[in-house]
């Protein structure tokens, strides 16, 4: 009979270091879920960064071409301006409209037979 309840004893004793060892591993769950979800929340922000960040570069991306649609525009505008300015320049500028040109030509003066110095 002491053999039974020494037999028992020793049985309810690994039942208990089993139960411990549960227990154990329980908890190391429990906190490696809790590290998880952590950084499951930290990765969840993260993605909501990335998404305001990706919807404000959206913005910023149809601004600029919107003004580089602007610019170029102005540009053309201003080359065809110039176009029109240089047109008018030579059609009414640089014709000559029945004008008369008169040429002067100017020649240098020749030297004289007589010097003044020699008179002396």
């Amino acid at each position: 009979m002491a053999d039974m309840i020494e037999s028992r004893n020793e049985t309810f004793k690994q039942f208990e270091s089993l139960m411990r060892d549960v227990r154990d591993i329980t908890g190391d769950i429990e906190s490696q879920t809790k590290i998880q979800g952590e950084k499951m929340e930290v990765i969840d922000e993260d993605l909501g960064g990335a998404a305001d960040n990706v919807e404000q570069a959206n913005e910023q991306l149809a601004e600029k071409m919107n003004r580089e649609r602007t610019g170029n525009k102005l540009l053309i505008w201003c080359v065809v301006i110039a176009v029109i300015i240089c047109v008018c320049l030579i059609f009414f500028g640089f014709v000559n409209k029945g004008e008369t040109v008169i040429e002067v030509e100017i020649q240098p003066p020749q030297p004289s037979d007589t010097n003044p110095d020699q008179s002396l």
